[in-house]
């Protein structure tokens, strides 16, 4: 969800504004959502060193 509104806000910033500047900060604000909403889907991937399965045959 954070991804897909990372890109949404890209889209956004670079259409709307006439602004350079705005246009390059919203960029770079939807660039770290991004990059930030993909880390979190790396970690949540992530499974303990522990687990023995589901426990269903």
């Amino acid at each position: 969800m954070l991804a897909a509104f990372a890109l949404c806000s890209q889209q956004v910033f670079f259409w709307a504004p006439n602004d350079p500047g705005t246009r390059q900060w919203g960029s770079l604000s939807g660039g770290v959502l991004l990059l930030t909403g993909l880390i979190v889907m790396m970690l949540s991937y992530r499974t303990g060193g522990n687990r023995q399965g589901s426990g269903t045959p």
